[in-house]
């Protein structure tokens, strides 16, 4: 009886696995936010953040693979390198990676401890980790949420002969999903991207006192410059850019993951105000509360945050991830949050003309979502 009773009481609490991979910032960040959501709505629940290389892990080789793959991606990433020849590249290797991918043996991830829920957060590789958790629990509910506007490649987020939810953010993703004839029931409608909860209530801050005790300049408007966890190479000439141009303005620089590129940013072009601060594990809802606006890529990660923050975006155009940020600088263009800029080189008139146009701000107010809070209340639906 005692036993019965307490796998009766394990089945209420709930487990629900988010699936993430490290290509990029995005999908953790998205993981790690919607679940902090869900805890908070159903505190009793155990959620929590899966990566795809665990849950590898009874495929050792399979898993040096992706890891090798996800390092690549990264390092492309970061020096602005992603042609349509890499991405092709690399949609065609995680086709072969999902093909060996064995169901049983990714369902002994979880030993007598099947899951209730799986949300995924990443492309191409949800059939087999459904099929896996069906194994171990035949009720699971398989849930896809995609974390970039568009489906690049035919089954990518879309895989319409996989039993799953799919949440989606955007037009292009709902018209997609319907053309390759997923079920208008299967289909439901989030605001935007997933960001960590943390955005939607900021701090409280006496921001003269917090920039001056960052070696900057209270009376100055601010800028953060921010090109995502894995740092970028035109963090680099964002920082020139800025030097050389007559903006007067305070510029906060995350440089993520990236050490290289922090050092860097610590000893060249020191003639302007400028904090550049490393990687830290928390979100960066403290530095957006400081910003007038945003600098960085055009990612659906950045781009929300600032959204969130009420803060305008001046995006450097990518010359690689095509067609994906290519999508999300259209959407910056057509909402009026911000702007999209060639090159660096253009970032201080850009800036200047964001900084004293109030329209932008109106816009990203405008624009504003809660998305994180309306996929956490599907999942809590999926029980009630």
């Amino acid at each position: 009886m005692n036993a019965r009773m307490s796998q009766e009481g394990r089945r209420r609490q709930r487990r629900v696995d988010i699936l993430f991979a490290d290509a990029g910032s995005g999908h953790r960040t998205a993981a790690t936010g919607l679940a902090s959501a869900l805890r908070a709505a159903r505190p009793g629940w155990r959620v929590e953040p899966l990566d795809l290389l665990d849950l590898l892990g009874a495929q050792p080789r399979l898993a040096a693979h992706v890891r090798s793959g996800l390092d690549r991606f990264n390092r492309l990433l970061r020096e602005d390198r992603i042609r349509y020849i890499e991405a092709a590249g690399t949609a065609i290797s995680s086709v072969v990676v999902r093909g060996r991918m064995r169901p049983a043996a990714l369902s002994g991830f979880w030993p007598g401890d099947p899951p209730d829920a799986v949300v995924s957060l990443i492309p191409f590789f949800n059939p087999p980790v459904y099929q896996a958790a069906r194994l171990v629990n035949p009720a699971v509910h398989c849930v896809t949420v995609p974390v970039e506007p568009i489906e690049t490649t035919r089954d990518y987020w879309l895989t319409p002969g996989t039993d799953q939810e799919y949440l989606l953010a955007t037009d292009a993703l709902w018209e997609a999903a319907t053309k390759r004839g997923i079920p208008a029931a299967r289909m439901h409608r989030i605001g935007g991207m997933i960001i960590d909860p943390c955005f939607y209530d900021p701090p409280v801050l006496d921001v003269p006192q917090e920039l001056a005790a960052l070696g900057l300049e209270p009376g100055r408007p601010t800028v953060l410059v921010h090109f995502g966890q894995q740092g970028s190479e035109l963090a680099k000439a964002a920082d020139a850019a800025l030097a050389g141009g007559r903006l007067r303005a305070n510029a906060i620089f995350l440089a993520g993951r990236h050490r290289e590129l922090m050092e860097y940013l610590q000893t060249h072009n020191t003639r302007y105000p400028k904090a550049v601060r490393p990687f830290e594990p928390d979100p960066p809802v403290r530095y957006l509360a400081m910003a007038d606006a945003v600098v960085g890529k055009s990612a659906g990660m950045t781009m929300t945050e600032a959204l969130v923050a009420g803060k305008p975006v001046v995006a450097v155009r990518s010359r690689s991830y095509a067609p994906t940020w290519w999508a999300n600088e259209a959407w910056i263009e057509r909402t009026g949050i911000g702007t999209v800029v060639r090159s660096p080189s253009e970032l201080p008139a850009a800036i200047q003309q964001v900084l004293g146009d109030g329209s932008h701000r109106q816009n990203a107010a405008r624009h504003a979502h809660r998305a994180v809070f309306e996929a956490a209340d599907f999942l809590c639906g999926l029980f009630d």
